[in-house]
């Protein structure tokens, strides 16, 4: 189970928005979440939503990438996608924003994306 300051930390919240790994676990582990979450909900009755889920480092040419979001989307989320991105490694080891170091980088496309469909905004970095 979740502990005290767990759930204090996801009652103090309007939303959650879940990063995972295309790994065989992730899927298992979202629906987990997902219980312990709904079951939180209702003993403190809030309404913590869960609806997004963002898969990091996602290669396409990788057969086991491709069958796990085929698996993500038959969940009950919005899944978005980040692509495996050297240009993301190398902004965090240079201190500076993906967006910063590398503007045409497709993770930056895909985090503009993710952002729009989370919190709106006109995508500026």
């Amino acid at each position: 189970g979740m502990s005290a300051l767990e759930r204090s930390i996801l009652l103090a919240c309007d939303q959650v928005v879940t990063p995972v790994l295309p790994e065989y676990f992730s899927a298992d582990g979202l629906e987990t979440f997902a219980e312990a979450l709904a079951g939180i909900n209702k003993a403190y009755r809030r309404a913590v939503r869960h609806r997004h889920v963002v898969v990091n480092m996602v290669n396409r040419s990788f057969t086991l990438h491709g069958m796990l979001l085929e698996q993500y989307q038959r969940l009950d989320f919005t899944i978005h996608v980040v692509p495996t991105d050297r240009a993301v490694a190398d902004s965090q080891a240079a201190h500076q924003a993906v967006a910063e170091y590398a503007p045409r980088s497709r993770a930056v496309a895909a985090l503009e994306a993710l952002t729009q469909a989370v919190i709106g905004g006109n995508g500026a970095h």
